[in-house]
């Protein structure tokens, strides 16, 4: 019996074959979900850092550091730092960096290509061909996919380091009211206890 062994394979191109070479050695997620330039924009506009909370090591962390803040009288700092680790939906659009990261990361890695093997025989012979097939077509859409998905992490990351300065700022505020009210209530109470001095000296 007479066997035939073939190697088939799909060319790929010039263009293909240059954007493969670029693209090889693409970046993997980041440890920090990409909160890098957020946290350093958060933290340059506010003064208090931020992180995301994942496991729950990061929760009992968090209740820890709230509870310490705590423990002191509330500042409009303090007020800050405790919002920018306990905000639910904050933690919301961290959750949605890190997921646009992943795409732009997944982008970025050449698909896998496929291998086939098939058999053709007749009478005494058989024929084995064996196929090695590329997807031309989405490595030559490559370079614009990375385009389109860096643009993505890019606005995912102005808008959690937007939603964070929010955040701040209207606990800051919130802070600030809260010290003035309590101010307000110690002036009146002084004002009172002065007033019913004045009344018992005139009585």
């Amino acid at each position: 019996m007479n066997v035939t062994l073939k190697w088939a394979s799909r060319r790929v191109g010039l263009g293909a074959g240059a954007a493969m070479l670029l693209l090889g050695g693409c970046a993997t997620l980041s440890p920090d979900g990409g909160l890098g330039a957020v946290s350093t924009a958060v933290q340059e506009r506010t003064g208090a850092p931020t992180r995301i909370v994942r496991t729950d090591e990061d929760v009992a962390s968090v209740r820890d550091f709230v509870a310490e803040r705590l423990a002191s009288p509330m500042t409009p700092d303090t007020a800050v730092q405790i919002a920018l680790v306990n905000n639910a939906g904050l933690q919301a659009r961290y959750a949605e960096l890190g997921i646009a990261e992943a795409e732009l990361v997944r982008a970025g890695r050449l698909p896998n290509p496929r291998f086939s093997f098939s058999r053709i025989g007749s009478g005494d012979s058989l024929e084995i061909e064996r196929k090695f097939i590329v997807d031309v077509i989405g490595v030559l859409m490559m370079p614009l996919t990375l385009k389109l998905e860096r643009g993505r992490f890019a606005v995912a990351q102005t808008n959690a380091a937007l939603e964070a300065v929010r955040v701040g700022g209207e606990a800051r505020r919130a802070a600030i009211a809260a010290t003035a009210a309590a101010q307000s209530v110690g002036y009146f109470e002084q004002v009172q206890l002065a007033a019913d001095a004045s009344a018992e000296l005139a009585r």
